[in-house]
């Protein structure tokens, strides 16, 4: 119903306070963001509903309610994301490899304690195994089987601390042959009075054959940008202590040791290189 009354007061206000009027009795718009978090761990600050990037977002009432954002949940770019976890050694897909490494690791145990009695009474090994076969060698050292065994436990054990493992597959993936390069300060003097050498340094080397292979010591260093490889045919650079190279028998052992320039110290990063493979250790940590 109209109210004339009602009319002509309204008329009699001033135009401004008339439209102050109106705003007031309009209802009040929403100027606040919606502010949420994604089940991917990611935040969002959006206008509209339809704005939320994700689906079964939550969402907060007030700003200061959202929780801490931490850096290992911010988002990172896809494909980065991707890398890290196809290195991640969690990842199931790597575990297999990790599990494989560590079934080759007490193989690797196991036949370092086969090793010992090969070496000393094994026929198909004695010929590499016994006193005499290493006293034909150049260096003559006066090695009993005692001494012999434990170098050989001696290469396998400083593999734990200084690790520099060559092994070989076939085509199917099974072991043929283990080569280790070890450094012992006992042995390295005991080589040098046995050359008449006063300097360089001496590494060990030892071939395990786990299936016929054939091994030549075809070995090449680097350190520091210099480069050097030793001489098969020159015992003072190269020489066998047990058994010879070739074309090995399954379970046979070759034990030797290589003579480099004192430049090149064990104590520091050495990159050795056996064939076409190599490992960068330090020998003596």
């Amino acid at each position: 119903m109209d109210n004339p009354e009602y009319d002509r007061s309204m008329r009699r206000l001033p135009l401004s306070l008339v439209g102050l009027l109106i705003c007031a009795s309009a209802p009040a718009a929403r100027a606040e963001s919606i502010v949420g978090v994604c089940p991917d761990g990611s935040a969002f600050i959006v206008q509209k509903m339809a704005d939320v990037p994700c689906a079964r977002a939550k969402l907060v009432d007030e700003a200061s309610d959202m929780p801490p954002l931490r850096p290992d949940l911010l988002p990172r770019p896809y494909t980065s994301q991707l890398k890290h976890q196809e290195r991640n050694p969690n990842n199931p897909y790597n575990l297999l490899d990790a599990a494989a490494k560590v079934r080759r690791a007490e193989e690797a145990k196991r036949a370092m304690a086969l090793d010992t009695p090969q070496v000393a009474s094994a026929p198909p090994v004695a010929q590499a195994g016994t006193p005499e076969a290493a006293a034909e060698g150049p260096l003559h050292l006066d090695l009993d089987q005692d001494e012999m065994r434990d170098l050989v436990r001696l290469v396998a054990l400083r593999q734990e601390l200084a690790p520099a493992t060559f092994r070989i597959e076939d085509a199917r993936g099974n072991e043929q042959l283990i080569v280790r390069v070890a450094h012992s300060a006992a042995f390295e003097q005991r080589v040098l009075d046995a050359l008449g050498e006063s300097k360089g340094h001496v590494l060990l080397y030892s071939a395990r054959s786990v299936r016929d292979a054939e091994f030549h010591p075809n070995f090449f260093l680097v350190h520091e940008g210099a480069t050097f490889r030793p001489d098969p045919e020159d015992p003072l650079e190269s020489g066998l202590i047990v058994g010879e190279p070739g074309q090995l028998e399954a379970g046979y052992l070759v034990l030797g040791y290589l003579v480099i320039p004192d430049r090149f110290d064990p104590a520091t990063g050495l990159e050795v290189w056996w064939n076409d493979r190599s490992v960068h250790t330090i020998l003596n940590p």
